[in-house]
Formats: C-alpha cells, structure tokens, sequence
C-alpha cells in the first residue's frame, strides 16, 4: 500500500505541473481535477486489485510450494526405503557370493579327486594292458635259480636262491626269493634241496601263502639230496616261493657244494 500511496504522490505533482485552464466557459473551474482525481481513485482500485490478485497468486504458489516440499518429502523417504532395500538385496547377492565361492572351492576340490581317481583307474587300466599285451606276446616262462643264501632255515622261512641262471619272463625275484607270474596259465614248479650229513630238509612249495607241496628228507652218514613238484593254475600277478616246512619245529638245512650237487628252485609255463 505504501508503494501505491508513493505513485499517486507522484502522479498528481506530474498533473499539477502540466495542468491548464479549462478552455470550456461552462466548464467547472475544478473540472480536470475532478477527472484527474476520479481517474488516480479509479487506478488506485485498479491497483489494490493487482495487489490482490498478486496476493493470491503468491499464495498459490507458496501451496503449491509446500505441497511440492510434502511430495519431496514422501518420494526422499520412499528413496530412502528402497536404498535400504538395495542394501539388503546387496547383502543377500554378496552372501550368495560367498556361498558360491565355497560351492566352487567344493566342486574344484570334488573334480581334482576325480581327476586323481581317473588318473588311477587310467594306470589300472594300463596295467591290465600290460599285462594283458604280455599275455598274448609272452608265451615262453621259465626260470632256474640255485645256491642258498642261507644255510639254515627257521620255521616258515623263505629260502632265497641267489644264482639266477635262467629267468626267460623276468618272473623270479633274487633279493626275495619269489616268483611272480607275468601272465596267467599252468605251471610247473620244481625244488631239489640237499643236505650234509645228519641233518634235515624240511621246504615247502606255496601260492600266496597256501601250501602246493611240501617235503622232509633225513641225511644219513653223508649228504643226501630230495626234490618235490607242484603243478598249479596261477593268475598273472600271483606269486610263488619256496620256504621251510610250516609245520615242522627245528631248523631246515640247504647245503650245495658245486660242483657236485645243487639246492635249486625252477619253474616253466606249459599252457597259457
């Protein structure tokens, strides 16, 4: 209002300082300050109107505002949840992560145990190849091996013989004394074992620990030498050997004195 009071000052010193006279004889001498006047009350109305419609504009747009400001409002807290919920589905995807990770680090550990247990039945399987290929290729076994290496056996000892004269399938073993079948078929299996005078001989023919024959021979006044056979069915890989008699309680006695008489161990492949 005071801003209003300020340009109606302003207006009427500008009309008073260009007013005239009336020119008109019957005009009233205040005639154009009448008009004048009624012309500022008439802009004054018009003012107070823009003044308030200015007002309701204005406080249209503080509702307006305010109600922006509430909308703001809702959306930053609506923001604020999801965030949270981002968050949350943020930890759950890194558990999984995680979860993932040890599932992979299990199935690794899982396919290296497979790999190893592959790599297993692969060597098996090459080894039944070998032998299978040493079948079919080697049909000629034998072996002959004398000379004790010890003089005297205690129970269920294995006799080793440690010239090896023939080994035709590389199946006899010198460090222990055992023959190992290269492949499977029937065999032949032979000892002859001496001993000095007034002692026993007392050996054994075995298949894996079981008994094939056995034999106990008494030297007299000299040297007397004995031999036995066994026949068996071996499968490839199964082993044979010679050791003293399980059942009997003393020493057994090897004797060779060459090249007069022999101890020996042999054995021959005659049918795959």
């Amino acid at each position: 209002m005071r801003a209003i009071e300020c340009v109606l000052v302003v207006a009427c010193a500008l009309l008073r300082a260009h007013a005239a006279e009336p020119s008109c004889p019957v005009c009233s001498k205040y005639h154009y300050e009448e008009m004048l006047l009624e012309r500022m009350i008439r802009n004054e109305i018009k003012w107070e109107q823009i003044v308030n419609d200015m007002k309701s504009i204005n406080d249209k747009v503080n509702s307006a505002l305010d109600d922006a400001s509430v909308k703001i409002e809702q959306m930053t807290s609506r923001l604020e949840k999801q965030n949270q919920v981002v968050d949350e589905a943020s930890g759950k995807i890194q558990n999984l992560t995680l979860g993932l990770d040890k599932q992979k680090g299990v199935v690794y550990a899982a396919s290296v145990k497979i790999e190893n247990l592959t790599l297993g039945l692969e060597k098996q399987k090459l080894d039944m190849d070998l032998i299978t290929l040493r079948s079919q290729n080697l049909t000629n076994v034998l072996f002959f091996a004398r000379t004790p290496k010890d003089a005297a056996l205690t129970n269920n000892q294995i006799a080793i013989f440690n010239t090896v004269v023939v080994n035709t399938g590389q199946g006899y073993a010198r460090d222990t004394g055992k023959f190992t079948a290269p492949v499977s078929g029937i065999y032949i299996f032979a000892v002859q074992y001496c001993s000095q005078a007034n002692q026993w001989g007392c050996l054994e023919i075995v298949k894996n620990g079981t008994t094939l024959q056995n034999s106990v021979n008494h030297a007299g006044s000299n040297y007397a030498c004995s031999s036995m056979q066994a026949f068996a069915t071996v499968a490839a890989g199964e082993q044979i050997w010679v050791r003293s008699d399980n059942g009997w309680t003393g020493n057994c006695y090897l004797s060779e004195t060459n090249p007069y008489y022999w101890s020996s161990f042999s054995g021959v492949l005659i049918h795959t």
